[in-house]
């Protein structure tokens, strides 16, 4: 999954580089208005407890982790050209020598936690994205994640003749990425796509989809 989201991460940067137009200075296309928000579920045969909410805690009794996340709402210019913005932050507090439980029946091979990610655009089109993101497998004292989808897209307003830039995709660069104790910030690259970009998006999207579907064939086999 990690190749698959370098390809969609890099066929972004692409697009907007590639552009006549983002050879020159940055062009404002839209201004927007975003805000996020996240919640949790444990998988199987995990105890935890919050499931559903954007703070869970991990295991019982003096051997506990608990993770927040926190999101943000803010207004910026969108350009042709990237900008790296915070998406929001993980906070884990944990007790002493506490370690993330496995899967019983595969301990080394599948998540253990489902992060929920949701990004609502107020303007200049209202829209909402979710995103899924599972960490795991456990059995150390962070918890890495395992498979991702890596951009979101929303819609500008009708664009102009002179720039023809019709997405806002927000990119996430999230292998490595790990849940630790302490604050970890989320971070994203936010442009503006031309509509020639958008088949190369959806292409990137589909090998995104396909190495999903393999990985979790290998795993029940």
């Amino acid at each position: 999954m990690r190749r698959a989201v370098t390809v969609g991460s890099l066929g972004l940067v692409l697009c907007v580089l590639a552009s006549p137009v983002a050879r020159a200075e940055p062009i404002v296309v839209a201004s927007t208005t975003v805000s996020t928000s996240g919640t949790f579920d444990c998988k199987s045969n995990i105890v935890c407890s919050g499931e559903g909410t954007n703070s869970i805690t991990i295991g019982s009794g003096a051997h506990t982790a608990t993770i927040t996340f926190t999101g943000i709402q803010t207004s910026f210019d969108v350009t042709n050209e990237l900008t790296r913005l915070s998406m929001g932050t993980f906070e884990m507090t944990a007790s002493d020598g506490f370690t993330f439980p496995q899967r019983p029946n595969n301990p080394t091979g599948l998540p253990i936690l489902r992060f929920f990610l949701t990004t609502h655009q107020t303007d200049p089109v209202p829209s909402t994205s979710h995103r899924l993101w599972e960490f795991g497998p456990g059995g150390d004292e962070t918890l890495p994640i395992m498979i991702a989808y890596g951009a979101q897209s929303f819609s500008t307003t009708s664009p102009s003749s002179s720039s023809g830039y019709n997405l806002i995709v927000y990119t996430y660069r999230p292998f490595p990425f790990s849940l630790s104790p302490g604050t970890v910030s989320l971070t994203a690259d936010a442009g503006a796509v031309p509509e020639p970009a958008t088949m190369v998006l959806l292409g990137t999207g589909l090998i995104g989809a396909a190495s999903v579907a393999r990985r979790k064939k290998r795993v029940r086999e």
